[in-house]
């Protein structure tokens, strides 16, 4: 799966049973034009036309809830999607987003007839409480049994979660998360709550009822969650909303922890606790290390070499060098990142394989 390239089919907020406190699709996609066939066509033939011969494809129809549009207009749109699955080598199955509530066994028998392999689920929290204060008309009980059908028909389940809702706490997310490696996805999404225009959240944060989670304590839980999933060998598809013309502060965001690269810096961030507690602390994170030893730089300074995977070393770097800054003022010592071809990260002679990073990132989190 991974090396698909997704066609992403937008279906305009269409036929969901009940408008979420945090939603408003038109503002988060920057869709307003009709879903059509006709549309969802040009827009395949698109992406065919601008890929090499040799790349595969995934059709995927997000942007509201699939299955809770009418069903005439949700069939014309599988029909698309099944033509050229059936027609074109290298489109392989369809993908859906939708609501654990929006799911029966008629719709997965529909599901597979056209094609669908992928259903992702819009689970959001699995905390009674966050669900109610979100407006999100069902319970955890219905997002069990959803899961299960899917399951049970062998599709592929993909669940999404939200941090920051109304009554959410740190705790409850990662308790969701934990929840969620219990379900067994196949992959999951990580999205922070934002404020959006013209949504009920944006009423109470007016009336100061709802107060969003800033983005250093967003970071903080969502990099924690991030490797929990990664431990348990489940793929995080996505941290954060996909940045737009509408997708903005200031545009369609009101307020909350909106970052274009909010899931580097959830690597960064990753990244810098995993360097402070190999070089400055004792194998049990607690005893600091002495520093004065080290080879120093030309104004004085202890320094380290560390060498990256060229693809990742700006996520080891960070914005803006942030990673070089932290640890200039907090242990006054240099780090200089040297990048190389391999995967594993090389700090003190010492290679430490991805899988190492995220284990050792796992027991320092007490996860």
């Amino acid at each position: 799966m991974n090396s698909r390239i997704t066609i992403p089919i937008f279906v305009p907020h269409k036929g969901c049973p009940n408008d979420c406190y945090f939603c408003n699709q038109r503002r988060i996609t920057g869709f307003v034009e009709e879903m059509t066939p006709e549309r969802a066509r040009r827009i395949i033939e698109e992406y065919l036309g601008f890929s090499g011969d040799n790349r595969r494809f995934e059709i995927a129809f997000f942007g509201g809830s699939f299955t809770a549009i009418p069903k005439e207009k949700r069939r014309a749109l599988l029909e698309v999607a099944k033509e050229y699955i059936d027609g074109h080598r290298r489109i392989d199955y369809a993908h859906i987003s939708t609501r654990p509530d929006c799911i029966d066994d008629e719709i997965l028998d529909e599901l597979d007839a056209y094609g669908v392999r992928v259903i992702e689920l819009g689970v959001q929290s699995l905390d009674e409480e966050v669900l109610k204060q979100s407006n999100r008309g069902h319970d955890t009980i219905c997002v069990y049994r959803s899961v299960r059908k899917i399951r049970e028909r062998g599709f592929l389940l993909g669940l999404q979660m939200m941090t920051g809702l109304k009554a959410d706490t740190a705790e409850k997310s990662l308790d969701t998360a934990h929840k969620f490696v219990l379900l067994r996805p196949d992959m999951v999404r990580i999205y922070p709550t934002l404020v959006i225009r013209d949504t009920a959240f944006e009423q109470q944060l007016q009336r100061g009822e709802y107060l969003p989670w800033s983005l250093e304590e967003t970071i903080d839980v969502v990099k924690r969650c991030k490797v929990l999933f990664e431990r348990s060998g489940i793929r995080v598809m996505r941290m954060g909303l996909q940045p737009s013309d509408t997708v903005q502060l200031g545009s369609s965001v009101v307020d909350g922890p909106f970052h274009a690269a909010f899931g580097e810096l959830v690597y960064t961030a990753m990244y810098r606790d995993f360097l402070e507690k190999v070089l400055f602390f004792d194998g049990n994170g607690e005893n600091e290390r002495d520093v004065s030893g080290r080879n120093r730089n030309k104004e004085g300074s202890p320094s380290y070499t560390i060498t990256v995977n060229r693809r990742e070393i700006s996520k080891w770097v960070g914005e803006k060098r942030s990673t070089c800054e932290y640890f200039r003022l907090k242990y006054g010592v240099e780090l200089r990142f040297r990048p190389h071809e391999e995967e594993a990260v090389i700090i003190e002679e010492k290679k430490y394989r991805p899988e190492e990073v995220i284990e050792d990132l796992y027991r320092s989190y007490a996860l």
